[in-house]
């Protein structure tokens, strides 16, 4: 799924980058970024536990946070 995420996301980027299009997703896109590093990370564990599982379900909540938050400070 992460793979999928970056590369249609690079993709994408590609594409306004060769159209010169106007580009306003810069706080979704980092948003997806720490969401695929978070989960990553967390997927690198040997062993799952109950706490990890109620981690990987607080990501959404947490990304639509750092959206918020990055979208109040000026990033579009």
């Amino acid at each position: 799924m992460c793979i999928n995420n970056t590369f249609c996301l690079a993709i994408f980027m590609a594409l306004v980058f060769c159209k010169q299009l106007a580009w306003h997703f810069s706080a979704e896109t980092i948003a997806v970024l720490l969401v695929e590093l978070a989960v990553g990370v967390l997927a690198f564990r040997h062993t799952m536990e109950l706490w990890v599982a109620y981690l990987l379900l607080a990501v959404f909540p947490a990304s639509i946070l750092v959206i918020a938050a990055l979208e109040a400070s000026g990033i579009d």
